[in-house]
């Protein structure tokens, strides 16, 4: 189950990035954005799987 879940964060982190991408924000922001985004994402899964 916890691959499928890092499965997902990546996916969703990608997406993000490539949406970014596409309207040509800094590589910088993106990176951001992305890894604040994926922190979140997983913190929210192990508090999930916890409760």
């Amino acid at each position: 189950m916890r691959g499928v879940v890092s499965a997902g964060i990546v996916g969703i982190a990608v997406f993000i990035a490539a949406i970014m991408g596409s309207q040509g924000a800094q590589a910088w922001l993106i990176g951001l954005v992305v890894s604040v985004t994926s922190l979140l994402l997983a913190a929210v899964a192990r508090l999930s799987r916890r409760a």
